[in-house]
Formats: structure tokens, C-alpha cells, sequence
């Protein structure tokens, strides 16, 4: 079963200007909690996640 494509740029969008966007109120702030969301929103993310998880199960 292979993964559906993962919509980066609405996670970004959901997480950094619904979610944290309201109590972010410095432009300098906004543009920070951008930068790190497009670091690590990422299709690495996903691989890093699985990895994660199959450990986890693995070692269970």
C-alpha cells in the first residue's frame, strides 16, 4: 500500500497562521514560525516518522 501525497503547504498553513497565527502578533515572530515550518514540514518527515513508528512496534 503506498502513501497518499502528503499537502505540505496546507500543514504549513493550518499549523503556522490557524493555529499558532492568532497569537502570533510580531511580523519578525510570523517570519520565524515560517522559516521553521519550512525546515521540518518536510517529505523527510513522513520517511522519519515511519521509521519511528516501525521501531516502536518492533521493539514492543
Amino acid at each position: 500500500m503506498g502513501w497518499a501525497r502528503v499537502p505540505w503547504e496546507d500543514l504549513r498553513y493550518l499549523f503556522g497562521e490557524i493555529m499558532y497565527g492568532g497569537h502570533i502578533t510580531d511580523d519578525w515572530d510570523r517570519r520565524l514560525c515560517r522559516t521553521f515550518l519550512l525546515e521540518y514540514m518536510q517529505p523527510e518527515l513522513q520517511q522519519h516518522v515511519c521509521n519511528i513508528t516501525r521501531c516502536m512496534l518492533l521493539n514492543a
